[in-house]
């Protein structure tokens, strides 16, 4: 990969391994790397990152390979997802994030959980691999390989020095923002149920084939197996 720019081999290795879906949520280090994602990759901009957990689980179960994209503080968001949803049932994550508080940082607020992200991490048996330079960003290839081998989540804590002296382009101007109005009345009745939701759920369960059924939450799911457990049900109870 002579020649190409940190954020240039990073986009090469996510097509290496076979990504078809970006999860991002972004930070001012790796500003330059996210426009060229959004040009090569089916991208979603995220508002959570426990929100990515999900979806990117969901985007796998469909026989696809997600990777998440963020900023290290998101991290501290999704722990809980991370070990109730991808480790728990063994779903793979890879999650490229960009690691602030340790490096050149100026804003004071990065440095509590940017300093113990290793050994939260380590402490909830999540693999990580550190990327210090430019010369180590072929590490991502083993990130992700590892993640989809083994069923698990890892993460690849991106130092700020990988991307400081890039060539790359910088990202293109912001478009105008437009004003608009909008407006919005509603009305409704709500009715009283006719049925429980476990009536519900029997009446669905009896109508099945060979759709997957995917329960969250504790009561429904029992009520799921109660009322007809089968191979394609997945009883999802955690990730909340």
């Amino acid at each position: 990969m002579n020649g190409l720019t940190p954020e240039e081999k990073t986009v090469t290795i996510l097509k290496d391994q076979g990504v078809d879906l970006v999860a991002t949520l972004p930070c001012d280090r790796m500003k330059k790397l996210l426009p060229l994602i959004d040009n090569e990759f089916n991208t979603l901009k995220l508002t959570r990152e426990e929100n990515g957990v999900g979806i990117c689980a969901g985007y796998y179960l469909g026989n696809k390979r997600p990777v998440m994209v963020i900023q290290s503080t998101g991290l501290g968001n999704m722990l809980n997802a991370l070990l109730s949803l991808n480790v728990t049932y063994q779903v793979p994550l890879p999650i490229i994030a960009s690691w602030r508080g340790v490096y050149d940082e100026k804003i004071p607020a990065q440095f509590p959980l940017g300093q113990a992200l290793p050994d939260i991490l380590k402490a909830s048996d999540i693999n990580y691999t550190v990327i210090r330079s430019s010369s180590e960003i072929e590490l991502l290839n083993d990130v992700i390989k590892d993640a989809f081998t083994n069923n698990r989540p890892h993460v690849a804590l991106v130092l700020p020095s990988v991307w400081e002296n890039s060539k790359c382009a910088p990202p293109p101007e912001p478009k105008e923002t437009v004003s608009r109005t909008c407006s919005l009345e509603l009305t409704t009745k709500i009715h009283p149920p006719t049925i429980s939701r476990y009536q519900a759920i029997k009446s669905l369960v009896s109508v099945l084939d060979d759709e997957i059924v995917v329960s969250n939450i504790g009561i429904p799911s029992k009520e799921l197996y109660h009322a007809g457990d089968r191979p394609l049900n997945f009883y999802m109870l955690g990730s909340m």
